[in-house]
């Protein structure tokens, strides 16, 4: 009898395997699913900053805040806080916080005359002769009869004297109105006949 062999070569082929961790090469706020709200408060005011109805403390006059927030979509309130110029900001009642960021601006809104601290005096000429003008002595110009003009000044306590072209000074009583005119904000007019 003949014997028959058979041979099973099985052949293995092994290589070098290696696990490494692959770094998360994402951005935090994907790792974390977050955003970022940005407020910048160009205005002098402070403003009590809200998301979702939660405060998120004060944003300062010229201050920038980056508050981070869970991806979604949030409420985001900027209210004013007490002072010289006290109002109610709203902005779009919803952001949509994405990684990424999302960036609002608080406007300064207040009148020029404050951000500039001067004040108006307006000068009314009832009297059909024309005037010289002088703000703390200093010649601003003629006003003619029957006129009306608008000086800027900075703001504090100023000397308003008007003098006749021709070279008299009106009398004392006449010029009271004038002596002096404490400039704010608002308009002072003075008037004369």
């Amino acid at each position: 009898m003949k014997t028959a062999k058979f041979f099973s070569v099985v052949i293995l082929v092994t290589g070098l395997m290696s696990c490494t961790k692959k770094e998360d090469t994402r951005l935090d706020c994907e790792k974390n699913d977050t955003g970022t709200i940005i407020l910048t408060n160009n205005d002098p005011n402070s403003f009590t900053v809200s998301v979702d109805g939660v405060n998120k403390g004060a944003v300062q006059g010229g201050q920038v805040v980056h508050l981070t927030v869970p991806a979604g979509t949030h409420s985001v309130r900027v209210v004013g806080q007490s002072g010289s110029h006290p109002q109610n900001i709203m902005f779009d009642p919803f952001v949509l916080a994405k990684c990424g960021e999302m960036a609002f601006t608080i406007e300064d809104t207040r009148p020029d005359c404050e951000k500039n601290n001067t004040g108006t005096i307006i000068l009314k000429n009832t009297d059909p002769d024309p005037f010289t003008v002088y703000v703390d002595e200093v010649d601003k110009g003629t006003i003619q009869g029957n006129q009306i003009i608008r000086l800027t000044v900075p703001a504090g306590t100023h000397s308003v004297r008007v003098v006749e072209k021709s070279g008299w000074i009106l009398s004392p009583q006449e010029t009271n109105f004038a002596a002096f005119v404490l400039a704010t904000c608002a308009e002072k007019t003075c008037t004369w006949d």
